[in-house]
């Protein structure tokens, strides 16, 4: 089972001291005071109408680290890498011809309910599943779509083999989940964002409240639930670009101008999506089995993107995968 004190991990953090609080000590609170303690620093430094947004648009999220090396047993089923713990009969996502697919790790719910505020607003208590499906560049290999699949049973569990045309890549390194909740405001470049009208203080507070909480340095993490972080243009406008297959997503060419015309007309509709996972690829390792490039100059994020009512019925397998890099 999931313990919160040995599964979180020791952030790294600077020295800054804000409101009576250092950064360090603000790092282990536990997430409802943290929650208490940053909207009382938002209603303090810009009381209106910036709070009032902070107060209506903020998520909690999971930060996971994997550790670099496993001492021991994992505990729980929630892990990164090896074989899916899945029950009789559960197969690898069926994926297009000369495609293969990749075990990448699985999420307990109920492991997390008991530590984790973020993850109650689930309709469930069992296991999602990752996978990646796997294309060949030039000479490297790389994963190109994630996939998720989800199951209520958590009894009577086995380690599910690969596929066939799997196992000449092998499995991650199995390694056990530590787990950091944290606290996501919408950044000022989202479709969530609809503050335009504020003023250049305004602004320059948002940005500061902003960086606090993004203030601690986790490497080699991935994001459960929460907010999109901040890489190129909105994710939300651009999950449902990939779902209407418009503008880079059609073999049609735009102009800068047809893309904001786009983005305008669709970004009441793009409020609908939802975080689910956030897959930084500095964080997968070299394959076990598998000799060659994986992943070479692979630099950017997965985003895992579901609409509201698919969250709320947990049915991940309509999840849409976005890539982007600096």
């Amino acid at each position: 089972m999931m313990h919160s004190p040995k599964k979180n991990f020791p952030v790294q953090i600077g020295t800054k001291v804000f409101m009576g609080y250092s950064d360090e000590s603000y790092a282990y609170l536990p997430i409802e005071q943290k929650v208490e303690y940053f909207l009382e620093l938002a209603e303090y430094f810009a009381p209106g109408k910036v709070a009032g947004f902070i107060k209506r648009n903020y998520k909690l999220s999971n930060r996971i680290c994997i550790p670099e090396s496993q001492n021991g047993d994992i505990e729980g089923f929630s892990k990164f890498g090896g074989l899916p713990l899945a029950p009789a009969g559960f197969e690898f996502p069926k994926v297009d011809e000369g495609q293969e697919v990749l075990f990448i790790g699985q999420i307990h719910i109920a492991d997390f309910n008991q530590w984790q505020k973020s993850t109650r607003e689930l309709n469930g208590e069992g296991i999602i599943y990752m996978f990646g499906t796997i294309i060949k560049e030039y000479d490297s290999y790389r994963l190109n779509d994630i996939l998720l699949r989800y199951s209520d049973q958590t009894h009577d569990l086995l380690a599910i083999d690969l596929p066939e045309g799997s196992r000449e890549f092998g499995i991650f390194p199995e390694r056990d989940m530590m787990i950091y909740e944290e606290i996501n405001i919408p950044d000022q470049g989202t479709s969530t964002f609809d503050l335009e009208d504020m003023d250049a203080n305004d602004a320059n507070i948002y940005s500061e409240l902003e960086d606090l909480i993004k203030n601690y340095d986790v490497r080699k993490s991935f994001k459960f639930l929460g907010l999109p972080s901040p890489v190129q243009h909105c994710t939300l406008f651009e999950a449902e670009m990939k779902q209407q297959n418009l503008l880079f997503y059609s073999k049609a060419e735009y102009t800068n101008e047809m893309f904001m015309e786009t983005y305008l007309r669709l970004r009441e509709c793009s409020q609908d999506w939802r975080l689910l996972l956030e897959l930084d690829m500095m964080l997968f390792p070299q394959l076990e089995k598998h000799e060659g490039s994986f992943n070479s100059g692979m630099d950017g994020v997965f985003f895992v993107m579901l609409r509201q009512k698919e969250l709320d019925e947990i049915r991940v397998e309509k999840a849409i995968t976005i890539y982007q890099s600096t």
